[in-house]
């Protein structure tokens, strides 16, 4: 990798928000504390490239000082590679509830874009010269009541004039940058198919649809298409189709369980554990595929549970009895390099999907970043017996798995 790394190789790194701490004095902080520990961990002399959240106080905050240019300086002599920041938490990704709060404000509301404007700054400020960077950001917004076609506009155009400052920036300094929508279950956006839907009806003007399809692209996250059961394969085909790129692939696993595979028993005790995992401060959405293919999602896993009489108090028989022909998979980020736990999985055969089709031919085009960003968020509510080790021993576990997956 030496002290560059070059666009179009695959670029592999961690994502920050893991690290609580909304402010920037905060921020860097973390970096100290988690950050540099990875880096050594990983045992060689390269750079480690992180993906950088800086919530909008921090944003601000280093927008109003003239901090970017020490930052800047900072990152490189610690040997850290800020290749994409993650614009997706606008707010404190922290707090004791986040739930539906982290996809406020959305895309039809003018402080989404003028934060991202902010990200956009920063991120060229603090990038090493001739690298290029991504940006993730929210699928417009929680996906309920349903979108209309006016909110469907505003996003389009605030996305628009994104696209239009990013052209601006690589036509005055060789910079190219990509803003990487993320669709999420249960949003306006959460399969490829709206992606394209999206695009093609709104991000499609003869005279600005190329423009659009440079600047703004997808953000794939892993643990988002197993949660909707949509295959890696059928994901990817579908923006080869409509001519979308990959800005970015967050690396993350889902829960998994199949309760055809359990005895009675063992579905009442993988109940028990699952209901560890229904925390109070994320969203967890739980895809349901029964024997016959049929799909439904669940807004939360609590909701799930409590809706079919699995309280934290009991949990019916009729219940258990209900989850033979069942498949559920919650969106919780678990740790990618665990493959089982109890009588939970996690999708990491997903991860391993995803990798491989971007290696045949014909989808090489599909993902010029090459930005692989690892994504376990959730890790400080994850039950105790997840957490072997402390935060950045885990998070160098993760590197290390997907980095051997990769060679």
């Amino acid at each position: 990798m030496g002290n560059r790394m070059q666009a179009g190789t695959w670029q592999s790194g961690y994502c920050t928000n893991v690290h609580a701490g909304a402010d920037l004095a905060t921020a860097r902080k973390n970096l100290e504390t988690y950050a540099f520990q990875v880096r050594d961990l990983l045992g060689n002399s390269q750079p480690l490239p992180v993906g950088l959240w800086l919530a909008e106080p921090a944003a601000r905050s280093l927008a109003e000082s003239d901090e970017a240019s020490r930052l800047r300086d900072w990152l490189a002599e610690n040997r850290l590679v800020p290749f994409t920041f993650n614009g997706f938490p606008q707010g404190d990704f922290h707090q004791p509830k986040v739930k539906h709060l982290v996809y406020l404000p959305t895309w039809t509301d003018p402080r989404r874009r003028d934060y991202t404007l902010l990200l956009i700054d920063h991120l060229h400020q603090l990038l090493p010269q001739d690298l290029q960077g991504s940006i993730s950001t929210l699928p417009l917004g929680w996906g309920e009541p349903a979108w209309t076609a006016e909110q469907f506009e505003t996003a389009a155009k605030h996305l628009e004039s994104i696209a239009e400052r990013l052209h601006r920036l690589e036509q005055e300094t060789g910079r190219y940058i990509t803003l990487a929508i993320e669709p999420e279950p249960g949003c306006a956006l959460d399969t490829s198919e709206d992606m394209a839907f999206f695009f093609d009806r709104y991000l499609s003007h003869p005279q600005s649809r190329d423009r659009n399809r440079r600047y703004l692209s997808v953000c794939h996250d892993v643990c988002h298409a197993a949660v909707m059961f949509e295959t890696q394969q059928e994901f990817f085909d579908r923006l080869l189709r409509h001519d979308l790129k990959i800005g970015k692939i967050q690396v993350s696993a889902a829960i998994e369980i199949s309760w055809s595979e359990l005895n009675e028993e063992e579905r009442r005790q993988g109940l028990i554990q699952l209901r560890q995992f229904a925390e109070d401060r994320y969203l967890h959405q739980t895809g349901v595929r029964n024997s016959e293919g049929r799909f439904e999602l669940w807004e939360d896993l609590p909701q799930r549970l409590q809706g079919c009489g699995a309280t934290m108090d009991s949990i019916s028989d009729s219940f258990v009895n209900s989850l033979a022909q069942e498949k559920w998979r919650v969106h919780f980020h678990v740790p990618i390099c665990e493959s089982q736990f109890g009588y939970l999985r996690s999708t990491q055969p997903e991860i391993l999907e995803c990798l491989a089709t971007l290696r045949r031919p014909g989808y090489e085009s599909l993902f010029p970043t090459g930005h692989l960003e690892v994504e376990t968020y959730a890790w400080t509510v994850i039950p105790e017996q997840l957490r072997k080790n402390n935060l950045a021993v885990s998070i160098a576990d993760e590197l290390r798995w997907l980095r051997n997956q990769i060679a």
